[in-house]
């Protein structure tokens, strides 16, 4: 009888074991489309202009802040949804959170400390707030590295860097 307890923990044990190992290899899946479902596109045939504080993104009828408070505020992902809404600048305040997605345009991977399109002066190669939470985990939010241009998703209560955007009408 002792034996076939010991033979049933066995298989039980082993039945876990197997569970574990695919639960690591599904996550471990999931981050890597995930990650890739993100990855930038090149923006050197996008048709960016400087105007002061912002670049116009035409193609894609986006205004982004690139003034000296994108190189100076570091906060928490809430602080940085409140940041943007409350923002006044060019004289507009329809300023919001960017998603991955446009986060993503903004990176160029042909560029190197910062990886951004060369029409963004005022940048800091950290770590920059999305508005996308993290799709397994909702307390944490992408962000991306203007260093190469990497994303990853971290805890919301980390301190980053934040750009705003808002659309043209």
């Amino acid at each position: 009888m002792k034996m076939k307890i010991s033979m049933i923990a066995l298989l039980l044990s082993m039945i876990t074991l197997q569970a574990d190992i695919q639960t690591e290899i599904n996550k471990d899946f999931n981050q890597k489309i995930n990650s890739l479902a993100h990855k930038p596109i090149n923006p050197n045939s996008m048709n960016f202009v400087k105007k002061g504080d912002v670049v116009i993104d035409k193609d894609r009828k986006l205004m982004w802040q690139d003034d000296k408070a994108v190189i100076n505020n570091k906060m928490n992902w809430q602080e940085a949804r409140k940041y943007c809404k409350n923002l006044n600048l060019a004289g507009f305040s329809d300023w919001r959170l960017p998603t991955i997605q446009e986060l993503s345009t903004i990176i160029d991977l042909d560029r190197y400390n910062p990886a951004i399109a060369k029409e963004f002066k005022n940048v800091r190669s950290e770590w920059y707030w999305t508005n996308t939470s993290y799709a397994d985990d909702s307390s944490n939010a992408w962000t991306f590295y203007f260093k190469n241009g990497d994303d990853d998703d971290y805890g919301k209560d980390n301190n980053y860097y934040v750009r705003c955007v808002r659309k043209i009408k």
